[in-house]
């Protein structure tokens, strides 16, 4: 945000109706330039009761170009800072109904029937979004170099392959999960309908309108994406150092793939994915379902966290937070930035899940739901601190180091596990983050800090105070 003010009032009450108002359209601190006229953006808003910064409603840049005004109906809604936001955020779903909304007429199909096609459309979603996470993955980790570290860049590697492969149980397990969920929801009152079938991806209704030879293409660059998940694997799983000779065959892959596409492979895939997406929306309405009912989650009802990563022409961004209940929660892109995935963990259940934003300008919403699934057992733990490398990376510990904070207790045996392990002597302590910025609830006297969440080292120390409520 280019400005923040802060609106103080003579008590602690709300205002009764909104409070329009305008800020000067300053430029962007990152591209340093002001947005054009009619440049849509956020009121952001800090709620002292929850200690976080919320969208309060959306904002557009005047026709002259030179203030950001509220929408009609929006405004300051009580004291405390407040500025404007752009890019708007990106918002998940409304929480979802225990079942999907089935209308189907055809007689020649049960409600049953339908729900199970919405799995089949649900899971080519999911198969995209692996192609997605490993081979435009393997293109933004290789656009590291010169600009991160080795290390960073061997990390993005290796991050990237713990999440396919945790995406490729992932996605199996929510199509089993979502057809339980058929039989809970339309299965009669024996309980035991007929066997649900599995559509293939070829003939799956999903991908019915993309020609033959998309899906041959597509089959080419999955047999590249599964040789590059091989190769990467036993070094991803050891956190060792990658070979040139496996960085050089790794390389060789993703020229074939790009070959294969017909000159980029990322851009391929994006244009795929948005395919996907929008013939799922509408095979969703052709079966007889409501197509924000595709993809219901299983966000529990109570807050869990996430990982945000963004792509920056510096490297890698991470911001982590908590979500609200049921999965609800709003994450704010920089304008140079590109959301790569959100990840997410449930310390009480201990299941993980990970999402990629939807690309297509028709989908309802920027940010899928997410379906959260447990960790097994096996699940990559390099340094046997007992939580799992994909979760050290939520929490912002160190991967490679069993005591990050050095207090000589190791990291998975804190209760509970919490994102503050990097500042000593705070574990029992709730934090919020923006930003990389932690703060306390409550009271706040010259204890802001900035941390850096790859070394853990402190960057600087903030002075003043805020008394939150």
């Amino acid at each position: 945000m280019p400005l923040v003010i802060t609106v103080q009032t003579d008590g602690g009450l709300n205002f009764d109706k909104p409070a329009p108002i305008c800020f000067p359209n300053l430029p962007n601190p990152t591209t340093k330039k002001a947005w054009p006229p009619g440049t849509k953006g956020s009121l952001i808003s800090f709620n002292h009761d929850k200690g976080v910064w919320e969208d309060a409603g959306n904002m557009t840049v005047s026709a002259d170009g030179n203030f950001f005004c509220t929408d009609p109906g929006v405004g300051i809604l009580q004291p405390g800072w407040h500025g404007p936001q752009c890019p708007k955020g990106k918002k998940s779903p409304q929480p979802p109904p225990d079942c999907p909304g089935i209308y189907t007429n055809d007689p020649e199909k049960t409600k049953l029937d339908v729900c199970a096609g919405g799995c089949g459309i649900e899971l080519n979603e999911a198969l995209a979004i692996l192609e997605k996470v490993t081979l435009a993955g393997h293109a933004i980790c290789n656009s590291l170099r010169g600009v991160a570290t080795p290390q960073q860049v061997e990390d993005c590697f290796n991050d990237n392959w713990l999440r396919a492969n945790q995406e490729r149980a992932n996605a199996y397990q929510k199509n089993a999960d979502c057809k339980q969920r058929c039989v809970q929801c339309f299965g009669g009152p024996g309980g035991t309908p007929r066997p649900l079938s599995f559509s293939p991806r070829r003939t799956n209704p999903a991908l019915a309108n993309i020609p033959e030879q998309t899906d041959l293409i597509g089959d080419q660059l999955r047999t590249i994406n599964d040789e590059m998940h091989r190769l990467i694997g036993p070094f991803a799983l050891s956190r060792s150092s990658i070979p040139a000779e496996v960085i050089n065959q790794l390389d060789a892959l993703a020229n074939q793939a790009n070959a294969v596409a017909g000159g980029d492979a990322a851009a391929y895939i994006k244009n795929r994915r948005i395919a996907v997406e929008e013939e799922a929306l509408q095979n969703a309405v052709d079966l007889g379902m409501e197509p924000l009912h595709l993809n219901l989650g299983n966000a529990p009802p109570y807050s869990v966290l996430y990982l945000a990563r963004t792509v920056r022409p510096s490297g890698i961004q991470r911001l982590r937070g908590d979500t609200e209940p049921y999965g609800q929660y709003t994450l704010f892109v920089p304008p140079d930035g590109e959301l790569l995935d959100v990840s997410f963990y449930d310390p009480k259940t201990k299941a993980f899940g990970l999402i990629t934003p939807n690309l297509s300008s028709k989908v309802p919403y920027d940010l899928p739901r997410f379906s959260l699934f447990p960790l097994s057992s096996d699940t990559p733990d390099f340094d046997k601190d007992g939580i799992p490398d994909l979760v050290e990376e939520i929490y912002g510990t160190i991967r490679t180091k069993a005591d990050t904070d050095g207090d000589g207790i190791p990291d998975g045996t804190h209760h509970p596990p919490s994102p503050n392990l990097r500042s000593p002597s705070s574990h029992s302590r709730e934090w919020h983050r923006l930003r990389g910025v932690k703060f306390r609830r409550g009271v706040c006297r010259g204890s802001v800090e900035r941390i850096d969440f790859e070394s853990g080292h402190r960057l600087q120390r903030g002075a003043g105070s805020h008394v939150g409520r």
